[in-house]
């Protein structure tokens, strides 16, 4: 297993399990999202619910079409989802003046990348 393969691997994992926690208790478990992240207050419940699945499935398609080999192209498209979240998080977050989250945004979305640039190959031999 190569070098990039290996830490794009362990990055998936790890996106995997922060996405599908995270998008969870923001889907199912508003009230819970509304304590631990100050961003909540600032949006509609609908559109932290949405945000939540869409963060849920894609943690999910980090991983799984890549380890069954079936579609594994949904990989980069989960990740280019994330990508897009992750923008939108960073302008949201920035104009709240929230310096923190800001930062941890961007922080996810270079591990995205990564992860992205990692698994390009696999829409370049569709």
């Amino acid at each position: 297993m190569s070098g990039l393969n290996s830490l794009v691997w362990i990055l998936s994992i790890v996106l995997a399990i922060v996405f599908l926690a995270a998008g969870l208790v923001k889907a199912y478990r508003y009230e819970a999202a509304k304590k631990r992240m100050a961003w909540v207050e600032d949006a509609s419940p609908e559109l932290v619910r949405v945000i939540g699945l869409v963060e849920a499935i894609c943690g999910v398609g980090l991983i799984l079409p890549v380890a069954t080999g079936f579609n594994p192209w949904l990989t980069p498209v989960a990740a280019s989802m994330l990508t897009l979240i992750q923008l939108s998080a960073i302008g949201f977050n920035a104009k709240r003046k929230d310096t923190d989250e800001t930062a941890l945004n961007v922080l996810l979305l270079i591990l995205i990348l990564v992860v992205f640039y990692g698994r390009l190959g696999l829409i370049a031999s569709l």
